[in-house]
């Protein structure tokens, strides 16, 4: 895992409860430098409780900077696009 900072865009917001704790799910959009070209993928996320609440506030089409412990994996047979875990 990784500590970064990441700064994106909410594309969308789905939203359960889950032992009376708010989840979101959805896709977001970043941005990242690949050799010089600027270039912007989607990736799905997750959250629960306060940062849940957070992001369902803010809705689909804000820009948020998050932070955190992640893992970024890379396009494979199985996902098109890069995974945050």
């Amino acid at each position: 895992m990784n500590n970064i900072t990441l700064t994106i865009k909410i594309e969308s917001v789905a939203s359960s409860q889950i032992k009376n704790q708010l989840k979101v799910e959805g896709s977001c959009l970043f941005k990242f430098n690949n050799y010089g070209e600027v270039l912007a993928r989607p990736i799905p996320y997750q959250s629960i409780g306060w940062s849940a609440n957070k992001i369902k506030a803010a809705g689909a089409g804000s820009i948020l900077v998050v932070t955190g412990e992640i893992s970024i994996y890379p396009p494979s047979e199985d996902s098109p696009n890069h995974q945050i875990v």
